[in-house]
């Protein structure tokens, strides 16, 4: 009885020695490792992944469709009574269903984003259209298919440029504001719970990151394949 009374006592002992070195607990909350909550942010996941894939690639498209139609004169047709000008390239489909498409996207990403916590890019979807397009609105204006300078493309692009900038100088002043007010709270570097978060959320902003930047190069590809 005495050698099972010191075997279990050694190994209660062991046990809580362990748990001190190693803590499993602080993991409980952290749904990365909890099955049951790693399969409630399956979903979330998939969601915020192929928003942000979905948002890059139909604006990448949007862009290079715009391109392609300022080539032309900035107005293409097809079809009717009328003599055209410009035929309508078998691409055109492509602008109307990338906005569509790019707005259905964005919303996916900005729903999974609040689920899980992370960056979400719908605060610079705004800006990023309109500084693209506008982009192009300045290049075509000074130098327009048909030579000299195009004074309306170069409204239009400063017009583009002022709706994507605000929206910009808003999210950024947004962000100063919170990364000092984080500089003010105390040093949390010893809460483990806290510190798993944070390496989870930066490792979620990474992937949001790379699958939008895979989003652009492929649409790149997909654009080039169609001419």
């Amino acid at each position: 009885m005495l050698d099972g009374l010191r075997s279990s006592s050694f190994e209660s002992c062991y046990n809580r020695r362990m748990n001190d070195r190693f803590p499993q607990n602080q993991y409980a909350s952290d749904p990365f490792f909890n099955k049951r909550s790693r399969e409630r942010i399956l979903l979330p996941l998939i969601g915020l992944l192929v928003g942000a894939f979905g948002f890059s690639f139909a604006l990448t498209c949007l862009y290079h469709a715009m391109r392609g139609v300022m080539r032309l004169g900035g107005f293409v047709a097809s079809g009717g009574p009328y003599v055209i000008a410009h035929e309508a390239p078998s691409w055109i489909w492509i602008a109307p269903v990338s906005i569509v498409t790019g707005m259905i996207f964005v919303f996916i990403h900005w729903i999974a984003a609040r689920k899980l916590q992370c960056l979400s890019i719908h605060a610079l979807a705004w800006p990023a259209l309109f500084l693209s397009l506008g982009y192009n609105f300045w290049e075509f204006g000074f130098n327009p298919p048909g030579g000299g300078t195009s004074v309306a493309w170069l409204i239009c692009g400063a017009l583009f440029w002022l709706m994507g900038a605000v929206p910009v100088w808003i999210v950024g002043r947004a962000w100063l504001r919170t990364r000092s007010e984080k500089r003010l709270r105390p040093n949390t570097s010893d809460d483990p719970e806290k510190t798993n978060k944070m390496a989870r959320t930066q490792w979620l902003n990474l992937t949001v990151v790379l699958t939008a930047v895979a989003g652009i190069y492929l649409a790149i590809l997909f654009f080039r394949s169609l001419n």
